[in-house]
């Protein structure tokens, strides 16, 4: 996670699946019908993420078990609380562990 000016609180929610993604990402499209599954999303958490640190998010087991699908897929999106910034100077970068080489791997606790 890299933080950029004061891009504000993080809204983190848990969507019905929104199907498979492209299989070539950098294929400019309307994202409109993904992004809006958020309306229907259910809000987890509101967070203030710091530099350098892994995001940590606990989903109640209530909220996860009605938005798994057949395969076993749950969609979790994030999006700023105040998405109405007067720059583009403002916002959270965001790391898989893919990319974070020689990480640990995100993983689901179920207490």
């Amino acid at each position: 996670m890299e933080k950029k000016g004061n891009p504000g609180n993080l809204e983190v929610y848990i969507t019905n699946d929104s199907g498979s993604l492209p299989m070539n990402p950098s294929e400019m499209s309307d994202v409109s019908d993904t992004w809006n599954l958020i309306s229907g999303g259910e809000k987890i958490a509101s967070l203030t993420p710091s530099s350098g640190q892994w995001i940590d998010v606990a989903i109640p087991s209530s909220a996860i078990e009605p938005k798994v699908t057949e395969n076993g897929y749950i969609t979790i999106m994030l999006m700023l609380e105040n998405e109405n910034l007067d720059s583009n100077a403002d916002y959270y970068a965001l790391s898989t562990y893919e990319y974070y080489q020689g990480s640990a791997k995100p993983y689901l606790s179920i207490p």
